[in-house]
């Protein structure tokens, strides 16, 4: 209603996402800790696609900190012009636009549908991938839970953070996709828990590194005394 083109829209939007001087000196509009913890969980491989309604561009510098250079596609042309998914390390889908694009999508006329090359990379990641859902409702973006409904494999789970009690459209979800609810008091929390975890799990099952040399040493300690209980005769 304020901004009536998407060029009034994507003006007014800007100041929102992109930090005066003052908020720069206090911290303020940068990576979360969520935003950290899930870039490392993406620099280690557990992550590979991530998908988001948001404008801002927090999830990139935090992926770009990390030093991974993720391939963002906020736009369906975007799509086309993407290597195939299974050549990412990492991508990051902002499925309603860039806060520096003219074509960011927040009105609910525009949340009904999204363009067909859209669709159909969605499609592809919710029946290849797993999901963790946090932060999102799903009761106002509908091409986006239409997406997930339409996902025909149930091959990987489904993951849903809820800070309370999970609302109908997303209980629908959950029910549909047989996923589990996880309570949470806040991304921040949860994804650093996570990350913390994970990280934990992979040094404990790391080998020792004295252990292959220990076994060499073992191995050759255990020959020599076969040799010295069992000589082996010559004939003179």
């Amino acid at each position: 209603m304020v901004a009536k083109t998407p060029s009034e829209r994507q003006q007014l939007l800007r100041a929102y996402f992109e930090p005066s001087a003052d908020e720069q000196g206090q911290g303020v509009k940068v990576p979360t800790k969520a935003h950290r913890a899930i870039a490392k969980l993406a620099f280690a491989g557990y992550v590979r696609v991530i998908i988001t309604t948001n404008f801002d561009r927090l999830m990139e510098r935090a992926l770009e900190d990390e030093g991974l250079a993720p391939v963002v596609l906020s736009a369906p042309d975007h799509i086309e012009g993407a290597v195939p998914l299974a050549h990412m390390k990492c991508c990051v889908v902002k499925v309603h636009g860039d806060y520096l694009d003219t074509r960011i999508r927040n009105t609910p006329t525009e949340l009904t549908e999204y363009d067909q090359r859209m669709n159909s990379f969605l499609g592809r990641v919710f029946d290849e991938f797993g999901l963790v859902t946090c932060g999102w409702s799903a009761d106002w973006d509908t091409a986006l839970r239409a997406n997930i409904e339409r996902a025909p494999s149930r091959r990987y789970s489904m993951f849903w953070t809820s800070r309370g009690e999970a609302g109908q459209a997303a209980r629908d979800l959950i029910a549909l996709r047989g996923g589990m609810t996880l309570p949470i008091n806040d991304a921040d929390s949860f994804f650093d828990d996570l990350q913390t975890k994970i990280e934990s799990i992979e040094e404990f099952s790391k080998p020792h590194p004295l252990s292959k040399d220990i076994a060499v040493a073992s191995a050759k300690r255990f020959f020599e005394r076969l040799s010295t209980s069992h000589p082996v005769g010559r004939p003179d």
